[in-house]
């Protein structure tokens, strides 16, 4: 099938009905996944994000899968990224079939997709993400962290905040720097790392430049991120949207503590004032309070 598929023999008037619901765009996706389903005839199919719940859901519906689990990982799909006009309807439809299960990773992700879609926040499974803590605990050893600081550059006595992230709009880097600022203002023995790559890091890097601490940040790039969390005294999160971030726990697990601003299930994972902050601002100077006073 190619373009705008047509209607397979095998699919009725009112399934049909339900697959416009769908972008033009993505029924040749859809069919695919139909075939392939009546042809393997699984008994259960689970599907992760919003563009593959919906596309892969109505095909499992369409192919009689008895078993269908749509996990969503964050909150609503309200941004320009993730958002498209046929999400919300698609939901509904497929929510209201007996055998489909709607999850997500955090309490406040349910809630949020409950609130979006009308339906009762019950209905909306949490499983949170899943942790080998004791393999992160003796997977990397503590005792090469004063030689990774080392090979930055780093002093032994500085401290260091920390991120790994997509250097991208969603997680605003450029807020990042500038709590950087003023925490390097307050506290001069302070490094910044950042582990990760993404279309803004030049932006990222003019600005610290136009702070006068591009000496004391340090772009790692794409690495394998665990070692790198040893050398983290606190890791700043900046995010506009998060379900549960994995770097969050990962940092905490790894004796990092967190600043982060406050959004999707972060306060399911930071002991507010215990392990961490959560911040409700995009504003850099209550941020980068509570990083001076963790730091200090």
């Amino acid at each position: 099938v190619s373009g705008v598929a047509e209607r397979p023999e095998h699919i009725g008037d009112l399934e049909w009905r339900a697959v416009q619901l769908l972008a033009p765009e993505h029924r040749t996706e859809l069919l695919q996944l139909v075939n392939e389903f009546v042809r393997i005839r699984p008994q259960f199919v689970h599907l992760w994000q919003d563009r593959t719940n919906l596309i892969g859901g109505f095909a499992a519906a369409l192919a009689g899968v008895p078993s269908i689990v749509l996990s969503t990982r964050s909150t609503r799909p309200s941004s320009r990224k993730r958002f498209r006009p046929y999400m919300h309807r698609a939901y509904k439809a497929l929510m209201a079939l007996p055998n489909v299960l709607l999850s997500n990773n955090s309490l406040a992700g349910a809630q949020d997709y409950a609130d979006w879609l009308a339906v009762p926040a019950e209905s909306i499974e949490v499983v949170y993400n899943g942790f080998d803590f004791e393999r992160l605990a003796t997977d990397y050893d503590r005792r090469a962290a004063p030689e990774r600081k080392r090979s930055l550059g780093i002093p032994d006595d500085a401290l260091v905040v920390g991120v790994v992230f997509r250097i991208s709009a969603v997680k605003p880097p450029l807020l990042w720097v500038d709590i950087a600022a003023l925490v390097a203002a307050a506290l001069p023995n302070v490094h910044f790392v950042i582990a990760g790559d993404g279309p803004l890091m030049p932006e990222m890097q003019e600005r610290a430049a136009s702070h006068g601490i591009a000496d004391r940040f340090h772009f790692l790039g794409h690495v394998n991120s665990g070692p790198w969390y040893l050398i983290m005294d606190a890791l700043l999160l900046t995010s506009e949207t998060e379900g549960l971030p994995n770097v969050v726990i990962e940092a905490q697990a790894l004796g990092a503590a967190v600043v982060s601003t406050k959004v999707g299930g972060v306060l399911e994972i930071i002991e507010d004032g215990v392990t961490g902050y959560a911040v409700a601002t995009d504003d850099p100077a209550p941020l980068a309070e509570k990083l001076i006073l963790m730091l200090s």
